[in-house]
């Protein structure tokens, strides 16, 4: 197996038109090697992953460089549950 080579940004995605997306299932694994090197991927994992307010969850794969990679945990609103949700806390 190959080193990962990608950098990660955990996401909501805002316009899901803009990237190349894959989404992870039975017969496809995103894998990396075909992924396009520097170049955005949002990968959608798929099952019961939702954003607070519904939409499908994605992350961005970037592949760079094969002996490092950065994963970065994005900044955002917070929320707790259904009323810091709808009072506008999360972004």
């Amino acid at each position: 197996m190959p080193p990962i080579m990608a950098w990660f940004l955990l996401t909501q995605v805002e316009s899901e038109d803009t990237y190349d997306s894959c989404t992870l299932s039975s017969s496809e694994t995103c894998a990396f090697e075909g992924l396009p090197q520097g170049k955005t991927t949002m990968v959608y994992p798929g099952g019961e992953t939702r954003c607070i307010k519904g939409d499908d969850f994605a992350f961005q794969v970037v592949p760079g460089d094969n002996d490092k990679l950065i994963i970065s945990f994005q900044g955002g609103g917070a929320c707790w549950d259904k009323a810091s949700t709808e009072i506008g806390a999360v972004s």
